[in-house]
C-alpha cells in the first residue's frame, strides 16, 4: 500500500481508505452539532467523487477531543487502536464504505 494525497492506495492503485480531519473554526458554529452531518456529506459526496473504490473513511483526533471522537461517533465512525501522535495520544475512527 502507498500513502498519497489521493488516500491509502492498495495494490490496484484505488483509495482503499480515506482519511478527513474535522476542524469547525467559527466560535458561534462550535457545538452546535454541524460535526456529523458534515461527516455524512463527505462521505455521500466527496469521497465516491473523488475517490471512487474507496473501502473506508479514517480520522485520528486527539484521545482527550471528546466532542470530535462524538461527532465521529454521531456520524458512524467506531472506534479503533489508540497510539502515539505528534501531540499526544490518538484514537483512530473507521468507517467502512
Amino acid at each position: 500500500m502507498a500513502h498519497t494525497d489521493k488516500g491509502v492506495l492498495g495494490n490496484s492503485g484505488v483509495a482503499c481508505s480515506v482519511g478527513v480531519d474535522l476542524f469547525i473554526g467559527e466560535e458561534n458554529y462550535l457545538a452546535r452539532r454541524h460535526g456529523p452531518e458534515m461527516l455524512r456529506d463527505f462521505m455521500r459526496h466527496v469521497v465516491p467523487d473523488k475517490y471512487p473504490g474507496a473501502q473506508s473513511v479514517v480520522s485520528s483526533p486527539s484521545v482527550d477531543n471528546n466532542v470530535s471522537i462524538g461527532a465521529f461517533e454521531k456520524a458512524g465512525f467506531t472506534r479503533g487502536i489508540t497510539f502515539p501522535g505528534e501531540d499526544g495520544r490518538e484514537q483512530l475512527l473507521i468507517i467502512a464504505l
